[in-house]
């Protein structure tokens, strides 16, 4: 049968009736089991493991509504008790039959390899701790034989009890018999105790020294070995730290350059794991083999990166050594390379080196990069630095086209790409046309929360800056209604540190507004954003407006606050506010040519005034202590 389970604030219960819904909780998960028939209900044992992660956690967060339109927002404890631990004991066996079906092997590994802790204080975590770690090694972890799995489900148990200080008997110690374990540790432990980071560097290197200083070859084939299961089974936050510690093997061994040679090439043979910055492994052949050697050294064996390796040969290579076979050598890797699913591009750098001697190679990879608008992004992806910039502008310096169309790909596909603005704003400075081909994007991306404001922002600081103002508005606010005006007003009026700009940012609304005086949905629409975005300038524009056109009905039109608001506390202040800049509004508008819109703010004047007492009511009620 199908097994349908909701669990909804679990252990949240009050002290009255807790121990009867809690005892509830332990039927409802023992029938939940029932009906995963012990794994042969796939849908039904996924549904366990994701409802025992939860029934796992130790602390809860939650929204409740509050008093006066607020929204309280809760967390809880759970504390240690005999039924709970009676309830994780269930989950525990249940996790540890599900663990032996290869199926549900990976979801379970996920979670034991956690320990579930958040939130509590020494005493609880204590007593969680060593009640979870007594039922998972009774049953999960396998005896005898204890495989990698075992050992990091272990190791972080046998961590937390260090931290706390507890006993640490002969179970917690398995894991250290494990040598995919050991090396994993060795490898990948970079926090010491030294005061400084170039003393935990100094005791890192150490202990990776005393793992490795009896080694045969045959031991370091073991190591990539295990670095291999270790790529495929820990977590990708991890990788880094690995990576760094295949890094210090391979600096120990500088000294004895064959035996570097020789333990390379049993990297290469199985298949160069993490593959660690290879600039420095890279560098250390070509400076004692030689580019040739070095080039046939990775070029002759088979793993899965080694075009990544081969690229670096030519990336290490001093520029004042570079010959003819060089360049013909890395223009055939390169051309082959763009064919592949997911070919090397070269950088900008790499690009105008080889591509000033060769200018069929750069053609070739500037038309693959237009005509695959996914490898845009990877191509811009680290041009942030002045000098990569200049790099960047000198390769294209006959056709500012094809940038300009590889910066929209890049952005299409990665809006963080040039997230200082700094690439957009030379491009702009070569070739303005950019500015449309930008807006246009802006306008079907206005919520992506990329880093356009800022590209925004500088335009409006170069000489350029109305005519593409005029063309931005036209594009992003110009035929919208009010409720989607909020968004591409800060984009292109936010108010900054700098005055001048300020100021030229009222100039450019206050032109509008005059050019426009007979057309109240293009007014309208200046003073919404006015209203949005320079809230202290509304007053300035409405009694403008109101010089050139001051037809009633119009005025109506206009809004005076903004479409939606939030605040803090009480609501009665922000109505407070409405009301005396109405009061002001109409103090401003003096003689017979006003008296219908004096008429008009008062009735406005007295709405808020009702709507002000119809809150208070509200709040009152709301925050009344009812017992």
């Amino acid at each position: 049968m199908d097994f349908y389970f909701v669990i909804s604030g679990s252990l949240l219960y009050d002290k009255y009736s807790w121990k009867n819904k809690f005892s509830n909780e332990i039927d409802l998960m023992d029938k939940l089991w029932g009906a995963t028939q012990e794994g042969s209900n796939y849908n039904n044992s996924i549904l366990y493991i994701h409802i025992a992660e939860y029934a796992l956690s130790t602390e809860f967060s939650y929204t409740e509504k509050g008093n006066n339109k607020s929204i309280n927002f809760v967390t809880m404890k759970i504390n240690f008790t005999k039924e709970i631990a009676s309830l994780r004991s269930k989950i525990w066996m249940a996790l540890g039959s599900l663990r032996r079906n290869v199926e549900y092997r990976d979801e379970v590994n996920k979670l034991l390899s956690e320990v579930h802790l958040s939130g509590l204080d020494e005493e609880n975590s204590k007593l969680y701790l060593q009640s979870d770690f007594d039922n998972i090694y009774a049953n999960v972890i396998t005896k005898g034989d204890t495989n990698f799995s075992d050992a990091i489900i272990v190791g972080k148990y046998k961590e937390n009890a260090e931290r706390f200080r507890m006993p640490i008997d002969e179970r917690y110690l398995i894991s250290e018999n494990n040598h995919d374990y050991r090396i994993y540790k060795v490898l990948s432990q970079e926090h010491f105790l030294g005061e400084i980071p170039e003393d935990d560097m100094k005791i890192r290197r150490k202990s990776i020294a005393e793992e490795i200083d009896k080694y045969t070859l045959n031991d370091y084939r073991k190591l990539f070995k295990t670095c291999r299961l270790l790529e495929k089974n820990v977590s990708e936050r991890e990788h880094y730290s690995l990576s760094t510690g295949l890094d210090i093997v391979f600096e120990i061994l500088e000294d004895d350059v064959d035996l570097y040679v020789k333990v390379i090439t049993e990297y290469f043979n199985e298949d160069a794991p993490f593959m660690p910055n290879s600039y420095p492994q890279v560098k250390y052949l070509l400076a004692h083999l030689g580019y040739e050697k070095t080039l046939e050294l990775i070029r002759n064996r088979t793993f899965q990166k080694r075009d990544g390796w081969l690229s670096v040969i030519w990336e290490c290579i001093d520029e004042g050594d570079i010959n003819d076979k060089i360049v013909k050598d890395y223009s055939l890797f390169i051309k082959q390379n763009l064919n592949k699913e997911n070919p090397i591009i070269p950088s900008a750098k790499m690009l105008k080196l080889y591509g000033d001697r060769d200018i069929e190679l750069k053609g070739e990879v500037i038309k693959t990069i237009i005509e695959k608008p996914e490898l845009s992004a990877s191509f811009l992806g680290n041009t942030y630095r002045d000098d990569n910039i200049e790099v960047l502008l000198s390769v294209f310096k006959d056709d500012y086209d094809e940038i300009s169309q590889i910066y929209i790909n890049a952005i299409k596909s990665n809006n963080l790409v040039d997230y200082g603005g700094k690439l957009f704003i030379k491009i702009f400075e070569k070739r303005s046309e950019i500015w449309k081909e930008y807006i246009d994007w802006v306008k079907s991306n206005i919520y992506r929360d990329g880093y356009e404001q800022i590209v925004i922002g500088l335009v409006w600081k170069t000489q350029k800056w109305k005519e593409c103002i005029d063309y931005a508005f036209d594009i992003l606010i110009k035929d919208d209604k009010a409720f989607f005006l909020e968004q591409p007003s800060k984009l292109l009026f936010s108010k900054t540190k700098d005055e001048n700009l300020n100021m030229r940012k009222k100039q450019w609304l206050l032109d509008y507004l005059h050019k426009s005086h007979n057309d109240i949905d293009r007014c309208a629409i200046i003073i919404y954003v006015v209203i949005n975005v320079m809230p202290d300038w509304k007053l300035d524009f409405i009694l403008e407006f109101l010089k050139e056109n001051k037809n009633i009905e119009d005025f109506k039109r206009i809004q005076l606050f903004p479409m939606s608001s939030s605040w803090s506390g009480s609501e009665i202040p922000l109505i407070i506010d409405k009301i005396r800049f109405v009061e002001t509004l109409k103090e401003q508008l003096k003689g017979v040519d006003y008296i219908e819109h004096r008429r008009h703010l008062e009735e406005v004047r007295r709405g808020l005034e009702s709507y002000k007492k119809h809150i208070e009511i509200e709040e009152y009620i709301g925050n009344a202590d009812y017992v």
